[in-house]
């Protein structure tokens, strides 16, 4: 984004918060599909918007990664629920530009499985879970990609050096 508005803090942090309100009005949206009513689903997406948990995401520059995840993710949760096949095309493009953004969008497929399990009127029928098994050959494939084309350090190591949070597990949970 740097090449397009230069080096301008200002518009760096507004694009952020301007992701993140995007983000809060995908949870309203989807919390509505989810059949809540209108208020129950205003007041979860003001939770959203508003819980102190966002603020480390929001304020620095580099968590940019997190909201765009997000955005990408609750986007293709929110197309999933449109029927023609056209839509399910398009949320499988939105759930690898939310892989490509950041890993962790790989459960994807499991928040598809609850979604879907939760809208569908006969649950217990395994075609309406077809989308999710088409997400999780995409979450597959790319887990081998990472794993070999796109594994540059030739490891899964995040942190090269040893340190009190990389030997004690003790210490990443409860210090």
């Amino acid at each position: 984004m740097a090449p397009l508005i230069g080096q301008v803090p200002w518009v760096l942090q507004a694009h952020k918060v301007f992701i993140h309100l995007l983000n809060t009005l995908l949870v309203f949206f989807l919390v509505l599909e989810l059949g809540v009513r209108r208020r129950l689903a205003f007041f979860v997406a003001l939770l959203w918007g508003l819980h102190p948990v966002h603020v480390e995401v929001i304020a620095y520059m580099s968590g940019t990664a997190d909201p765009l995840h997000a955005l990408f993710c609750l986007s293709a949760l929110l197309v999933l629920l449109k029927k023609p096949r056209f839509y399910l095309a398009l949320s499988c493009l939105l759930f690898i530009g939310g892989l490509l953004t950041k890993e962790v969008a790989v459960v994807f497929p499991g928040l598809a499985f609850a979604v879907l399990f939760i809208t569908q009127k006969d649950r217990w029928n395994w075609r309406s879970y077809g989308p999710v098994v088409l997400y999780l050959s995409i979450a597959l494939c790319y887990v081998g990609l990472r794993a070999t084309l796109l594994n540059f350090n030739g490891d899964f190591e995040f942190y090269k050096t040893e340190n009190l949070y990389t030997q004690s597990l003790w210490v990443r949970d409860w210090e």
